[in-house]
């Protein structure tokens, strides 16, 4: 694990995506297929397809690749971070009766395995802004373009400079009232994010990088191809409250003014409904200087509409926007590669390709894990060397969990020589009773703590100490008392790894 840290974000995509389903996959997939075909037909009509190079980035789960692979015969390759999305792709295009006929590669797209100028197209959905590094993933997509590709983007957000970024938001299912009201009042994407829904990714400390400027892809683009099309979508990012502003006529110290008190009455409807929960979950709300700032950067950008080339533009940039776009390559004196990869790739049995377990790449180190990966067993006996029929019990059904039996509960594990990274996810359920906390510990040491609010699934990412033999998960009450609670702890991740 010498190429990742405690907080790399990698960990966190891997947990998640080991397990998190997806409804909308099927919907997804087939959009995606239309976006790339579409592209191809008025950017690249004379490609042929059956032997065209295609590479789908940040493909996720969706199966987009197996259908144009196993119809037009391309030569299509998806990529990940997490191996468990890329094999769950295959098996929901053969679920559908589509052989999985694309290339599944995990790797890290800040360094892409793949060979300079090796494909015709590519594709990314949604993707680039899991980093805080967009323009090194940019770029990488376009250095494995071969002269006059077409680079196809699409729901990209962009950054909203009318936001105080104060919390990250639950998802609507999951939205406390708090949450709700502000949803509900249009007053999310200036308080949370113009991308509200973030607080499930960074709790597991993935990347939603709501904070790319427009002018960034356009910059990266222009250093390497042109732009053949874009459009800026603002979905629901545009309400009463943007619309106010918009209205505002007054110029310098009095449209300050005006935005302060507009900025103030979105706050002030906060503070009304914020509550103990909320202070709980760490949520904040801005203060007085801030609002004094946002009055001001708003401001700005209201007196330089006539600067921008388009208001499309100039409202992307007040209030963010979804970035869809095709870029073809530029064309340049360079030979096509011939062969796909840079790297020594290595090929496992149900051919998943991945770099090899002793190359320096965060997709090489998440390569080996040491334990059965809990999802992938078949009842709880082949769990009981490790989580003892007396503290755990195994629950199928969305998905398979060790659920706790005890205040404390143990898990046995082969002591190493050498500390070893330790991932666990678990749901944590709340239902009616007051706030508690979990503790995970190893020989005398904590490990980890989390206070658990809501109903939600957790990430403990820690370093195991050496000889470590025994992991203790223990409950308590916010108050300090132990808690006598089974059923509060569902574990559906557990590994180790070197």
């Amino acid at each position: 694990m010498k190429s990742l840290t405690l907080d790399s974000p990698q960990l966190g995509e891997h947990v998640w995506h080991s397990m998190t389903a997806d409804p909308g996959i099927a919907t997804e997939s087939r959009a995606h297929r239309e976006r790339i075909e579409a592209a191809v037909h008025r950017y690249a009509p004379d490609l042929d397809w059956s032997r065209a190079r295609i590479l789908e980035v940040g493909a996720y789960r969706h199966f987009t690749g197996h259908v144009i692979a196993a119809e037009r015969r391309s030569q299509y390759y998806v990529t990940d971070i997490s191996a468990a999305a890329l094999r769950d792709g295959a098996r929901q295009a053969e679920a559908t009766g589509i052989p999985a006929r694309a290339t599944r590669v995990v790797a890290d797209f800040h360094d892409l395995p793949f060979a300079t100028g090796y494909f015709d197209a590519v594709l990314v959905v949604a993707s680039v802004h899991h980093t805080r590094r967009p323009e090194q993933v940019l770029r990488e997509m376009l250095r494995v373009l071969k002269p006059g590709g077409l680079l196809v983007l699409a729901n990209e957000p962009c950054a909203r400079a009318l936001c105080f970024h104060a919390f990250a938001s639950n998802r609507v299912e999951s939205m406390t009232a708090f949450e709700k009201a502000l949803h509900d009042a249009g007053l999310l994407p200036t308080l949370s994010s113009p991308f509200w829904g973030a607080r499930p990714e960074h709790l597991f400390g993935m990347i939603e990088n709501d904070r790319i400027p427009l002018s960034l892809y356009t910059e990266v683009f222009t250093e390497s191809g042109s732009v053949l099309e874009r459009t800026l979508a603002m979905h629901s990012l545009v309400g009463s409250l943007e619309r106010t502003l918009m209205k505002i006529d007054a110029k310098g110290a009095r449209l300050r003014a005006e935005i302060r008190d507009l900025l103030r009455g979105a706050v002030g409807r906060a503070a009304s409904l914020y509550s103990e929960t909320e202070r709980l979950l760490g949520y904040r709300l801005p203060t007085e200087c801030e609002i004094h700032g946002l009055a001001q950067r708003a401001a700005s950008l209201l007196e330089q509409r006539r600067m921008y080339p388009n208001d499309d533009e100039w409202q992307a940039e007040l209030f963010g926007a979804a970035l869809n776009a095709v870029v073809r390559k530029r064309a340049a004196d360079v030979p096509v590669a011939e062969t796909p990869f840079r790297r020594d790739m290595h090929i496992e049995a149900d051919g998943l390709v991945r770099e090899r377990a002793d190359a320096s790449t965060p997709a090489a180190g998440l390569a080996q894990p040491l334990l059965p990966e809990i999802h992938a067993c078949r009842d709880g006996a082949e769990l009981e060397p490790w989580f003892p029929r007396e503290d755990w019990l195994w629950v199928h059904t969305d998905n398979k969990n060790l659920v706790n039996l005890k205040a404390q509960s143990v898990i046995e594990v082969a002591p190493r020589a050498e500390r070893t990274l330790l991932l666990v996810r678990y749901f944590a359920v709340v239902d009616n009773s007051p706030p508690y906390y979990v503790r995970f510990w190893a020989a005398g040491q904590l490990l980890d703590e989390q206070l658990i609010v809501l109903n939600e699934s957790r990430l403990v990412r820690a370093w195991l100490p050496e000889a470590a033999a025994r992991i203790s998960v223990e409950l308590e009450t916010i108050d300090g008392s132990p808690m006598d609670a089974p059923w509060r702890v569902r574990i559906g991740v557990f590994q180790m790894l070197e």
